[in-house]
């Protein structure tokens, strides 16, 4: 709704995570042959998300994101880390310097 525009979103995650279910609603891209990509990309029409609502992190988001990331292993301490950070300011009234927030 935010992007008219947009026909199509794509996501591309590390082949070494497990599965999110929102991934069911994906198709996988599969990669041309002879490339050794770190990541998959992964497809959607946007009709196919109508009933997917994003909205603004709330504080109560960053804990369960702390404990998301913890339990991923390919993700640094220090990239955890900073992720968690930048979650507790997009959750503050304030928002991170230089975003601006749709509401």
């Amino acid at each position: 709704k935010e992007f008219p525009f947009a026909e199509y979103a794509y996501i591309r995650l590390p082949h070494s995570i497990p599965d999110h279910a929102l991934l069911s609603k994906f198709q996988y891209v599969p990669l041309k042959q002879g490339l050794t990509l770190k990541q998959g990309c992964f497809v959607v029409c946007r009709y196919i998300l109508d009933d997917l609502e994003v909205r603004k992190a709330q504080p109560d988001d960053v804990a369960r994101l702390a404990h998301l990331l913890s339990a991923q292993t390919e993700l640094s301490k220090g990239r955890a880390d900073e992720t968690v950070a930048h979650a507790q300011l997009c959750a503050s009234e304030a928002g991170p310097p230089g975003e601006a927030v749709i509401n």
